[in-house]
């Protein structure tokens, strides 16, 4: 890939999005370290997990640490029919003396891993946090969120 002194452009080979990340954002604390900041984006990479589990290697290192995603379509955005987002999760860790801001964080009403959770205990879901698969139905069954259906924006439902 791409690298100048503080940035760089990570290809991911396709790899597992764990093993991508660990490489990128180590790479990114050194050119904080010795830059002062440090940017590094992966393309053609995997899931990566938790996000704030990213942010939080950096705060670790008394740098502040910023991790995105993005993924496929779960999200039906508010008066649509159908996905057409993903959940993009955010995170950003900052240190603040003995204590830090931790924010992580999807664009959803909750992640799909809730949402999983629910439907492997056989729980519903709260109302509101996904609709069936007309994408205009709010429904507490996470089997009609899971198989066609989707999760509401952050915000959730229009009132």
């Amino acid at each position: 890939g791409t690298e100048t002194v503080s940035a760089a452009a990570v290809d991911g080979n396709n790899g597992l999005g764990a093993v991508v990340s660990r490489f990128a954002m180590e790479l990114c604390m050194r050119k904080a370290k010795a830059t002062g900041v440090g940017l590094v984006v992966c393309r053609r990479s995997n899931h990566f997990g938790i996000a704030g589990y990213w942010s939080e290697l950096a705060l670790r290192e008394g740098l502040i640490g910023f991790a995105f995603t993005n993924t496929s379509p779960f999200m039906v955005p508010t008066r649509a029919c159908q996905r057409a987002g993903g959940t993009n999760p955010i995170a950003f860790y900052c240190p603040a003396g003995e204590d830090s801001f931790q924010l992580d964080m999807a664009t959803t009403t909750v992640p799909v891993g809730k949402v999983e959770v629910c439907h492997r205990k056989r729980q519903h879901i709260p109302m509101g946090w996904g609709v069936d698969s007309t994408g205009t139905r709010s429904t507490t069954d996470p089997s009609q969120v899971l198989g066609g259906g989707g999760l509401t924006p952050l915000g959730g439902l229009e009132e």
